[in-house]
């Protein structure tokens, strides 16, 4: 529908860019709201069967890590930021498997293990074995303020896979896991998803075209 000065015609056009921008700003926080969604590991289980046919350990695995940290809710000095990873930071082990006998990478159990540094306020580590999701990823999470109360941290992790039969590899190399704390009103943590963002392009596209044939008339 082309709008024109006629009152009517461009109330109706009004509504429509409104109601545009208003769908663009709901799949922003919609993608806020599950932006630190992760699935959660399961414990791993020993099978009784492969107990006494399987003696020989995995391979050690290689580990890399990132940190995701809470990113709201802020002052009001520096607006407003609220997700549902509010109060809550992650940790996000990346694993290349090593390889075993006769245990699959998909059902191989880690467990994680602290040695050295200063890990993050209230981490607790779980005390079993955990199943890296698709073989490859294991997130654990901990207390996490919002930015501008962030202490650093800088912790020092080895990982220990573990077969079907309950055998253990030989530790990871250590791996730094660590972030530079208070940033202010700088938002930290994880991308807030890339597909709000046509929405919201679409919308300012719509009203910008409006505006030039209003003004062509």
């Amino acid at each position: 529908m082309l709008c024109t000065k006629q009152p009517s015609i461009m109330t109706s056009c009004f509504r429509g860019l409104v109601g545009t921008a208003v769908f663009a700003f709901s799949i922003a926080r919609a993608g806020d709201a599950v932006a630190c969604d992760r699935p959660g590991p399961n414990e791993h289980q020993i099978d009784p069967a492969e107990v006494d046919v399987d003696v020989t350990a995995p391979e050690p695995p290689k580990v890399t890590a990132s940190v995701s940290r809470s990113y709201g809710p802020k002052s009001a000095g520096c607006g407003t930021a609220v997700s549902s990873c509010d109060g809550s930071g992650t940790i996000h082990f990346m694993i290349e498997p090593g390889v075993d006998d006769r245990t699959s990478s998909e059902e191989l159990g880690y467990s994680i293990r602290l040695v050295g540094g200063k890990p993050p306020a209230g981490l607790e580590l779980p005390d079993m074995p955990l199943i890296a999701i698709g073989g490859t990823d294991l997130w654990v999470t901990f207390p996490d303020p919002g930015p501008e109360d962030q202490e650093a941290f800088d912790g020092v992790f080895q990982l220990i896979a573990v077969d079907a039969a309950g055998n253990e590899s030989e530790l990871s190399a250590p791996v730094h896991v660590q972030h530079g704390g208070d940033t202010g009103c700088a938002v930290v943590g994880p991308a807030r998803p890339d597909r709000a963002w046509p929405a919201l392009f679409f919308a300012l596209a719509l009203g910008a075209l409006a505006r030039r044939r209003l003004r062509s008339r």
